[in-house]
């Protein structure tokens, strides 16, 4: 019997719909996707509708659902694409908040483990830290703090790993480390595809994105995110200006109220910033390990070693941090200068795969 398990899906019916059709699972066959079924993309209903009536279909939870239910509880602020999906769920809110708390964390098959996020080396699976396997930043915190290199490439379990949290490639295609891990987000909500790994064969599956799902719809529905969305765009030097007034209790309270949420984007700023300095490093040392593996690598002179790493990270939309970070350059101020306002800073982690809804959720709810 196949299972097929399907990469993160975010709202992307149409897209789940066109797979399952190349697929062509039986009743018999499990349909099981990796988690973020929903946000960013424009149908995260019907996406939920999918796996509450089909029989063999279920979903694990990754950070996105995780986020819904934590800011429910009032334990962490919600996201623009959170909101978003608030109000198109609307009084059905919280019946799916409840059919969303039921996802496991984790699932096991005779051929695979499968997790959302990621998995720390030598760790057996009971003993996961949640905040990893489901991938919260937190847990990126940990892993990048704690294993510098890429944890994927540390990954040596009893069997292989199936995962999905970050677009690895940024190319449509999936990150593959033979009979080790497998991740299988490939950006379907950025115009990237749908992939579906079939067990146990390990056949990949793949349908085109029908558009950059995400850019649309925070247009659409930029208004969630209130008046105060331009202070993404001042420059860090007003940005502090305006969060040192933040205690002070005469200001009037439109201000006041203004005032702090610079001061939380500043806060997360920081959190961020830390975390595309570590996947940067992260990001450099790989690309290095690949190239040192060549035949002629041991023979070239500096220069050409530099030329060489140049070549291979320019395909990367955060090429000049990479050889920043070769050269030894890199640092976070550097990165925070070429950012320029906590919205380019989201951008930079866009294209590293880090999660920016954080920062965006600062302002989101704004009056």
């Amino acid at each position: 019997m196949r299972h097929i398990i399907i990469g993160d899906i975010h709202g992307c019916y149409e897209e789940l719909m066109e797979l399952l059709d190349v697929v062509a699972p039986t009743a018999d066959e499990g349909i099981i996707a990796i988690g973020d079924i929903v946000d960013r993309g424009p149908d995260s209903e019907k996406v939920l509708e999918f796996f509450r009536d089909t029989a063999n279909a279920m979903s694990i939870i990754g950070n996105h659902e995780r986020k819904h239910l934590m800011s429910a509880k009032g334990k962490t602020r919600p996201a623009l694409s959170q909101l978003i999906v608030k109000a198109q769920l609307s009084d059905r809110y919280d019946d799916w908040l409840a059919f969303m708390e039921t996802f496991p964390r984790h699932i096991e098959l005779d051929e695979a483990i499968l997790v959302h996020g990621m998995f720390e080396p030598g760790v057996p699976l009971e003993q996961q830290r949640e905040t990893v396997v489901i991938g919260t930043l937190t847990g990126e915190r940990f892993m990048t703090e704690n294993y510098p290199s890429p944890w994927y490439d540390q990954y040596a379990g009893p069997k292989p790993l199936i995962v999905g949290h970050h677009d690895y490639m940024r190319s449509g295609e999936p990150l593959v480390r033979e009979g080790q891990v497998y991740g299988i987000d490939t950006g379907a909500a950025h115009g990237g595809r749908l992939t579906a790994l079939l067990l146990p064969g390990f056949e990949f599956v793949s349908v085109p994105s029908r558009g950059d799902h995400w850019t649309r719809m925070r247009a659409e529905f930029a208004t969630l995110a209130g008046s105060s969305k331009s202070d993404l765009d001042l420059d860090w030097a007003k940005l502090t200006e305006f969060a040192a007034s933040s205690h002070m209790e005469a200001l009037p309270t439109p201000q006041r109220e203004r005032a702090q949420r610079c001061a939380m984007i500043l806060k997360e700023s920081d959190k961020l910033l830390g975390l595309i300095h570590d996947r940067i490093k992260e990001l450099h040392i790989s690309m290095l390990s690949e190239l040192e593996q060549s035949d002629d690598w041991s023979a070239l002179e500096l220069k050409q070693r530099t030329s060489r790493f140049a070549q291979r990270a320019q395909a990367h939309p955060a090429a000049q941090h990479l050889i920043a970070s070769y050269r030894g350059f890199l640092d976070r101020e550097r990165i925070s200068k070429r950012a320029k306002t906590p919205r380019g800073l989201a951008r930079i982690a866009e294209t590293l795969g880090i999660d920016s809804d954080t920062i965006n959720g600062t302002c989101d709810g704004a009056s």
